[in-house]
This record gives structure tokens, C-alpha cells and sequence, in this order.
């Protein structure tokens, strides 16, 4: 039989004496008058859609989920002889739906919580995390963590230790806390080239008689944490930033009681911040030579060129190897698992046409005809930036668009004497360059001015 004062060592689920709480004469417990946290005031209702976590004290919290239907009660004063928490505990009715309390094992005194549930049900939570389901004809407890919690069925109590839960129907079972997959499948190293990574698979070997998991996926960076409830013992995780992040799994019951958590997996999404005029096509990176691509959250990670056997550190910046096709290999340092990609010289370019080819000024108009290559499949959309000059100094035109390009016609000469040089110059609208061309414009001065223009000779699209 287990004490009144439940010392660490009761931890066999026993039925014992009604000596702690909610029995008649000594050692009841009452309603304390002790000021109640906020937001958790007698006689508060909880029964939303939405779940909600409330700070009782400083080291106890209750989380009411999307289903739960509570009512707030008074404090409840615990008899003489409660280890590990104080005088007073925090009161509520769950009616039905699902509530997880946590108290800091570390605090001493914590500050309990009695739920009182259906069939007759109490419930004393006296530290670490324990959860409690109620339905109309059954409630479900599972200890998590940290002390043994104290149930109460009619005018006997149960302790269920730590790792155990319990079900209270027509029949009392006690077991395990449902168990954690033995693994996790997840890739080890992700890239996200500019956002977010590709979506990664993670999938575990299934538990016998899991209804559902919970995934919990926490980034260490900032101590995020992103809460997936599955089905399925597999999940597509989807728009990951650059960082490092531990995937844990846990199985759940038919109750929705979850079990422990399985040992973490751990995936490193390394960021790849692109140049400008740089971009991503069919899983290959096109890109100028001489203009890197920026590595982010590189800590722990090597990487080699091409066939290379050699691992060193990742580079904060890395690019082509001159000006031809290069493959990366990344790795998590010391592993054999590798992810590349295939970096591409970046080959776009324009044709431009300057004719006549034998122009003179005034005779002749000297036409500028801009034409984009005719397979443009796989490259994003290109913003045409064309700049003319003669002998250097710029020249306003106005450009005629088609489906074959830009087109200009330029009738005279500027005002200072030939001969002259026209240039025109094509970059994008990240700077980078086209193409260009120049033609030799020649003065008409000693010659016939009575002679027939030079025909404009237009390339072919």
C-alpha cells in the first residue's frame, strides 16, 4: 500500500485507500480562497475550436486542445504529507476533449493540478507532462515525464508511474505509453537554392496498433517548432529555410494518447543565394563566370568539385570552374550521403545587326535590329536593356518591338563631324551582358551626294 505522503518508490499501479483527496472527514480536499492566475478564473468555461495554452504560475501550464470543454474550479487544498507540491492545487472539470499539463520538475514546490473528469475520475498532476483524454464513458491518463501522477476512481486512487498510462471505462487498463518508431528515413542535407528547399520525405517503420503520429519538428537556430499530426507513418515536409532541424516522431492510440518520442533525425538545409542574372532551371544552376553563388548555413558541411575525392569545408562563395559545366557535392561533414548540383555557364545571348554594312552619312539610315535566340525554353523571363552610343556618347532612340525583337532606325548624324563609330550594347536587367556590336559610319564629304542610299540588309529571325 502506498503512503499519503506517494514517495518516488510507489510506482506499482495498485489500487489503494481513499487517504488523499476528495474523501470524507480527514484529509479532504477543500476550496482554497488563493488568488487564481489569469485567465483561469473559477467558473471560466473553455469550448472552442481552438486550442489554447494557459500559464498557471511561473512553472506550471496547462494546454486545453481544439476539442477539450472545461470549467475552471476553485483551488483545491491538498492534505497534509504531498510531496514535491504546494498546499493549494489548480482545479478544472474536463468534461471531454483533451488537456496537457506541464510542471517543472526543477520547481519545488510546484503547483499541482486536479482535473476531475468523467466516471468519477481525479486526476493529480504533480510534475513533469501527463495528458488526459475524457470521453462520456472513459477517461485516458498518460505520464509522460518527470513524477507520478495520482489517480482517483471512485474512493480509491491509482499512482501511474512515469512511461505508463491508464484507461478508466467498465474496466480499468493499465500498459506502456504507446511506442516510438525505431527510425527515421530522412535525408540528411537538403538545398534551398533562393527560398526554400525541395520537399523532403521523411517516413518510420509503423507502430503496432498507432492510430496517428505526431511529428515534431524543431529548427535549432531559433527553438521553432512545427507540429504535424499524420495518419500515414510518412510526411512530406515542405518549405524549409536554411538551418538545421530535428525531426521526432511519436505514436498516438486510439485515446490520443501519445508515447515518447523517437530518437531525432536530423536534416541540413544549406542555402544557396544566387547572382544577379543567375537562376534556377530543371534542378541546374545557370550562372556567368566570375559571379558566385553565396553558400548560407554552411557550419558542418564539406563540399568537392566534379569527381573529386577530397572533401574540405564549404567555400562562403563558389561558382564555375572557369567557364564550363561544374558539379558541387555537399556533404554533412564526415558522411558518406552526398548532394550535388550541377552548375551551368549562364549562355544566353543576342544577335545584333548594324546595317547598311558600308553606311555613310547623311546618304544612308543606319538600322539596329535586336534579336533573341529562338529557344528561350528554361530561362526566366529576360528584360531587354539596350544602350546606343556614337563615338562614345549616348544616343536617345525610340525601339520598334516585334516578335523577333527590337528594331531602330537612326536617319542622321549627330551634329560633330565624321567619321563615327555607332556601338550597341545589350545587358539584362541584372547588368549582365548580351551581346554587342559596332559599325564604322563613314562621311559622305568629296563624295556624290547625289548617290543612292545603301539598302538595310535585315538578318533573318
Amino acid at each position: 500500500m502506498c503512503r499519503t505522503r506517494l514517495k518516488p518508490f510507489c510506482t506499482t499501479l495498485v489500487f489503494v485507500p481513499l487517504l488523499l483527496l476528495l474523501c470524507s472527514g480527514r484529509g479532504i480536499a477543500e476550496p482554497s480562497t488563493d488568488q487564481p492566475a489569469k485567465g483561469w478564473e473559477k467558473g471560466r468555461r473553455f469550448k472552442s475550436d481552438r486550442g489554447v495554452t494557459i500559464a498557471l504560475s511561473s512553472g506550471t501550464q496547462v494546454h486545453l486542445a481544439g476539442n477539450a470543454d472545461l470549467e475552471v474550479r476553485s483551488k483545491v487544498t491538498l492534505p497534509p504529507g504531498v510531496e514535491g507540491i504546494a498546499p493549494q492545487a489548480f482545479a478544472a472539470q474536463l468534461n471531454s476533449g483533451r488537456v496537457d499539463v506541464t510542471i517543472d520538475t526543477k520547481r519545488r514546490p510546484a503547483d499541482g493540478v486536479m482535473l476531475f473528469g468523467p466516471r468519477r475520475t481525479s486526476i493529480l498532476a504533480r510534475g513533469g507532462r501527463l495528458s488526459v483524454v475524457a470521453r462520456s464513458n472513459a477517461v485516458a491518463i498518460g505520464v509522460h515525464d518527470g513524477k507520478e501522477a495520482s489517480v482517483g476512481i471512485g474512493t480509491t486512487w491509482k499512482i501511474v508511474p512515469s512511461g505508463r498510462m491508464i484507461v478508466i471505462s467498465s474496466s480499468v487498463v493499465e500498459s506502456r505509453l504507446p511506442a516510438a518508431p525505431s527510425r527515421i528515413a530522412l535525408r540528411r542535407l537538403a538545398l534551398a537554392v533562393e527560398g526554400a528547399a525541395e520537399p523532403l520525405q521523411a517516413s518510420w517503420d509503423a507502430v503496432p496498433g498507432a492510430q496517428r503520429y505526431a511529428v515534431r519538428m524543431l529548427k535549432t537556430e531559433d527553438n521553432s517548432v512545427q507540429h504535424f499530426d499524420v495518419a500515414e507513418p510518412s510526411l512530406l515536409l515542405a518549405n524549409l529555410s536554411p538551418g538545421k532541424y530535428a525531426v521526432r516522431v511519436s505514436s498516438t492510440d486510439a485515446y490520443g494518447i501519445e508515447g515518447a518520442p523517437s530518437a531525432p533525425a536530423f536534416v541540413n538545409v544549406v542555402g544557396i543565394a544566387l547572382p544577379n542574372g543567375a537562376f534556377l532551371s530543371n534542378g541546374k544552376v545557370y550562372l556567368e563566370p566570375n559571379r558566385p553563388m553565396a553558400i548560407l548555413n554552411g557550419n558542418g558541411i564539406e563540399m568537392a568539385y566534379d569527381d573529386a575525392e577530397a572533401y574540405a569545408a564549404v567555400e562562403t562563395h563558389v561558382g564555375l570552374r572557369g567557364t564550363r559545366a561544374t558539379r558541387l557535392k555537399f556533404r554533412v561533414a564526415g558522411e558518406a550521403e552526398i548532394t550535388p548540383v550541377d552548375l551551368v555557364p549562364r549562355t544566353l545571348a543576342v544577335d545584333i545587326a548594324l546595317s547598311p554594312a558600308s553606311a555613310r552619312w547623311p546618304r544612308d539610315k543606319v538600322s539596329v535590329l535586336i534579336q533573341l535566340p529562338k529557344d528561350m525554353a528554361g530561362f526566366p523571363k529576360v528584360e531587354l536593356v539596350p544602350q546606343v552610343t556614337i563615338n562614345s556618347q549616348p544616343v536617345h532612340v525610340e525601339w520598334l518591338r516585334s516578335e523577333a525583337g527590337l528594331e531602330t532606325t537612326i536617319p542622321r548624324p549627330p551634329s560633330y563631324p565624321g567619321p563615327w563609330v555607332l556601338r550597341a550594347v545589350v545587358t539584362d536587367q541584372y547588368g549582365c551582358t548580351l551581346g554587342r556590336n559596332f559599325l564604322e559610319i563613314g562621311s559622305m564629304v568629296g563624295l556624290d551626294e547625289h548617290e543612292s542610299p545603301r539598302e538595310i540588309i535585315r538578318h533573318k529571325p
